[in-house]
Order: C-alpha cells, then sequence, then structure tokens
C-alpha cells in the first residue's frame, strides 16, 4: 500500500511523531525539576532563593541597602520559579491512560518556552542566569571589603546556576542574545565568575 503526502496516515504520523517528541521532553523537564542530579530540583531552588534572600537582608544589610535592585534579581529568580512549577504541574488524579495516551504536552511545553523566551517580570532564562552570575560578583567584589561572602551562599549561586544552564540544554531551543544590534559590547549572558 503507497501513502502519498498529505494524506491522512502522514499526517497522523506526524501528529504521534511530535505529540510522542512533546512527551519526552515533558518527562524529562518534570525529572529535571524533581531532583537535578541529585541537587535537589526545584523544590530546592526554590528554598534556597528564599535562603540567599533572607541571608543578604540579615548579614548583608548595608550591602542590600545600596544595592537595592538585587531584591528585584532574587524576586525574578522567585518569578521564574514559580512560573516554571505551575508549567509543570501534573494534574491531580491523572489516570495512566490519560498520562500516556490523552495528555496533551505541548500546553506545558509552551508555558516553559514561554517563560525561558519571554522577557515580562523574569527577563527569560537567559536574564536569569547573566543576573545570577552578576550578582555573585557584585558579592565577591563588594562585601569582600568588608568580610568574604560565606562559602554556603556562593554555592547557592552557583547550584543555581547549573539549574538554568541545565534547563537551558534541556529546552534545546536558540534563545537568542538579548543585546545583539543594541550596541552594548559583551557577552550575554555573561561567562561564570572563575574565582568563584
Amino acid at each position: 500500500m503507497r501513502y502519498e503526502l498529505g494524506t491522512s496516515w502522514n499526517e497522523s504520523f506526524f501528529e504521534r511523531f511530535t505529540a510522542s517528541r512533546m512527551r519526552s521532553r515533558l518527562d524529562a523537564l518534570r525529572s529535571f525539576a524533581k531532583d537535578q542530579n541529585g541537587d535537589g530540583g526545584l523544590a530546592k531552588r526554590v528554598d534556597e532563593n528564599r535562603e540567599l534572600r533572607d541571608y543578604l537582608h540579615r548579614e548583608r544589610a548595608a550591602f542590600m541597602a545600596s544595592h537595592w535592585w538585587v531584591e528585584g534579581w532574587i524576586e525574578g529568580n522567585a518569578i521564574f520559579f514559580d512560573g516554571l512549577q505551575s508549567a509543570l504541574a501534573v494534574p491531580a488524579r491523572s489516570s495512566i491512560a490519560a498520562r500516556v495516551f490523552g495528555a496533551d504536552a505541548r500546553s506545558p511545553i509552551r508555558a516553559v518556552l514561554k517563560l525561558a523566551t519571554t522577557r515580562g517580570n523574569t527577563g527569560g532564562l537567559l536574564k536569569r542566569i547573566d543576573e545570577n552570575r552578576e550578582l555573585l560578583q557584585y558579592l565577591q567584589v563588594e562585601c569582600w571589603r568588608i568580610s568574604p561572602i560565606d562559602p554556603a551562599i556562593a554555592s547557592i549561586i552557583q547550584r543555581t546556576d547549573g539549574f538554568f544552564t541545565e534547563l537551558l540544554a534541556i529546552l534545546d531551543v536558540g534563545i537568542s542574545d538579548g543585546y545583539s544590534g543594541t550596541g552594548h559590547n559583551r557577552v550575554y549572558p555573561r561567562p561564570w565568575p572563575l574565582s568563584a
């Protein structure tokens, strides 16, 4: 039996293939969010982001007062993490048959891609990576004058960076450089601070 392009068999196959790829990508994202390489996953990133904010207000109050925008960076991470949790939420009472045969993976994938690529409240994924690295640079330079930053705080920032960069790799989309064509002459997102 011979099928011509554009027949229902080809269209159906393409839809099943696309749905299968979307389901695989969604499963990979959900697995990653549960426990990223034994590092606690998304829930741990949410807790550590809160811990970072509390530490900076408690131990580096002068830094936070003179660098008021840092609060916005940390809040941007919180909004991004909340959006990611919402997009990857598994509906309650979902049967195996519904998840395997009837579940549509396109909506959660689209929500994650929109979160990662839209400048909005979070600035998108590249902005999260850039600001996370910039925060560590500021802490290394500004706080060092008083006393070195706590290594545990540097580790939190490093694990968050690892989470963001691995998420970018899982999404495997060509998110473009937000500074290209704007006259800025720097790499975006900035590289990881080598002395961290």
